[in-house]
């Protein structure tokens, strides 16, 4: 297994680990009254994720975006592995080029592959926090904490 793909099994594992917090957030905290929806914000990082998967096979967009916690956690679970597939391609073919229509221009799959990494932990990140500020621990998220565990 390449590198990148590891690093993609991780991030499905960090998804997973924080939507099944999620779980255990109220409405509130979830949803708060004029304050940012972490709900909103798990559906734009799976969705991101769920995107550069399709424009990477050439499929189409996803439009139907779960809004609840249980939706999203299958999403992600749907999602997961097609980006781990892809990311322990040879690295000949990490080289290929995909178009991303909202920047319309052309990205190497590595870089997509990347970016997903780079996004979701940044969104993941934020999620957390807001749920640690609620009391909901989503445990330690850090790789090599993950790699102890497989």
């Amino acid at each position: 297994m390449t590198a990148l793909a590891r690093l993609h099994e991780h991030n499905a594992w960090a998804n997973g680990r924080v939507l099944a917090a999620c779980r255990a957030a109220s409405a509130q905290v979830l949803e708060p009254e004029g304050g940012e929806s972490l709900i909103r914000r798990l559906r734009h990082q799976l969705a991101v994720e769920a995107s550069f998967l399709a424009a990477m096979r050439g499929e189409p967009l996803p439009t139907d975006i779960p809004r609840t916690v249980e939706g999203l956690e299958a999403f992600a679970a749907a999602c997961s592995p097609g980006l781990i597939e892809l990311a322990g391609s040879p690295p000949e073919a990490l080289q290929r080029k995909f178009r991303i229509p909202w920047f319309e221009r052309d990205f190497t799959l590595q870089d997509g592959l990347s970016q997903v990494l780079s996004h979701s932990g940044q969104h993941r990140s934020e999620v957390a926090w807001e749920l640690a500020r609620a009391g909901i621990d989503c445990g330690n998220l850090d790789y090599i904490f993950w790699v102890q565990q497989v």
